[in-house]
């Protein structure tokens, strides 16, 4: 209870009040000064309050700039790697496999051109395959006639940086002459001469083919396609892929819904706010229907997905056909189950590129367990932490400011004494406007 007679007793206080004068009865100056006062003091808490949870805000948004989504991709990738270089026991049998691999992909075929999307995908993955240092010290030791054990221990008796060092040089000496093509990557160099004679000369004779599956599947043309001509797809006859508006027409009017929805994708992508991806990857999707790669229990749940649904698997397998190519896009479909299988192929093809097909190739479907979680969440990175223990501190300040504002109006009605706001507000009425005579 306050002291009787206390100068802060809410009783003399209102008595103080009682004597001040009122804002019309005094003059112009004195009265701006009393309504800036009271705009002041009324606007102030709620306005350090906001402040206080817009800064907090502004740390959160800056926290979640820093939170690594990369980690995940990472992962991703040495899963990929590891699962690659588990194939075969050491070197020499996966340089083994890797050339009999190649040579298969570019044995001539009756019913189409040479597999040329495998060959280059397995000529990118032989780092991974044969692994770069295994490979490396294969070579290193079977220039100085050392078994693989003796390898071994020469190498881990040099300093760290001298091992690397002779690793790296066996490496550049092993490719020899790097390739300036960039489609063409420097580990094709180890194939035999035989093998890149045959890849580039497959190279040369279907570029066309190339130029038109670009043109179709980008939507540039409005006639058909033959996807017999694509490499790999194994399609014994000629098998006719409609562009967009014939193709609607015909799967519409015979009542087939699947292909009716993509190519109504098709047809609407670019115009009515969705990206020419999901164009592409609607034709994409039409031709694994044609060809035969997808099934029936894919074909099933694409058929129950609405308009956006089938959009956003249309966008993964366009970003997937980005990442490799149409023709290997067409082909990966085939290892999909389900819906969510369409999406770890594009986590795949983000994380493997070109290497994407070979993986599927040599490891199966079974590949698809190596994309992990469908949506991967970010990991918390330090300076993230940083900026969310910030917003926690501000924004604990600024419901401490509510706090203490409710319990300085319940100590003010059990003790009857004036807080810190009711004698500042007094002391300014007396000061702005005076008392009464």
């Amino acid at each position: 209870m306050a002291r009787r007679g206390s100068p802060h007793d809410l009783q003399r206080l209102a008595a103080r009040a009682r004597r001040v004068r009122r804002p019309r009865d005094v003059g112009l100056v004195r009265r701006a000064g009393w309504f800036i006062w009271r705009g002041v003091s009324t606007v102030f808490r709620p306005a350090v309050f906001g402040a206080l949870v817009m800064a907090s805000g502004v740390a959160v948004f800056a926290g979640l700039q820093q939170l690594d989504t990369g980690t995940a991709a990472q992962d991703r990738a040495a899963r990929i790697s590891a699962a690659l270089a588990a194939l075969t026991p050491d070197a020499p049998s996966a340089a083994s496999l890797w050339e009999r691999e190649i040579e298969a992909a570019l044995r001539p075929r009756r019913t189409g051109p040479p597999d040329t999307e495998l060959a280059l995908s397995l000529a990118h993955a032989f780092e991974d395959v044969a692994g770069r240092d295994r490979y490396a010290s294969f070579a290193w030791g079977e220039g100085r006639g050392l078994d693989p054990y003796r390898t071994e221990a020469a190498l881990r008796a040099l300093p760290v940086w001298v091992r690397a060092g002779e690793l790296e040089r066996v490496w550049q000496q092993a490719l020899g002459t790097r390739s300036t093509q960039p489609d063409r990557p420097a580990s094709l160099e180890l194939a035999p001469q035989s093998v890149r004679a045959r890849l580039s000369r497959a190279r040369h004779l279907y570029p066309l083919l190339d130029q038109a599956s670009i043109g179709f599947f980008s939507g540039h043309e409005t006639g058909a396609f033959n996807l017999a001509s694509l490499p790999g797809n194994g399609l014994a006859g000629e098998a006719w892929l409609l562009a967009d508006g014939p193709a609607r027409a015909l799967h519409c009017a015979d009542g087939k819904t699947l292909p009716c929805a993509l190519a109504e994708i098709g047809l609407s992508a670019g115009r009515a706010g969705l990206t020419p991806a999901a164009g592409q990857g609607a034709r994409l999707m039409r031709a694994g229907l044609a060809a035969g790669h997808v099934s029936a229990e894919l074909a099933e749940g694409l058929a129950l997905l609405e308009r956006r649904g089938l959009e956003v698997i249309a966008r993964d397998v366009a970003l997937t056909a980005q990442l490799t190519s149409n023709a290997a896009a067409i082909r990966l479909i085939a290892h999909a189950g389900d819906t969510k299988d369409i999406a770890r192929l594009r986590q795949i093809a983000q994380s493997a590129g070109p290497r994407t097909l070979a993986v599927f190739h040599l490891i199966g479907s079974d590949a698809l367990d190596l994309a992990g979680a469908v949506d991967g969440t970010p990991s918390l990175t330090r300076p993230a932490l940083e900026y969310f223990i910030v917003a926690a501190l501000i924004l604990l300040l600024a419901f401490g400011m509510v706090a203490s504002a409710i319990i300085s109006a319940a100590r003010v009605s059990s003790s009857r004494r004036a807080g810190l706001g009711q004698r500042l507000d007094i002391a300014a009425r007396e000061l702005l406007l005076g008392r009464k005579a």
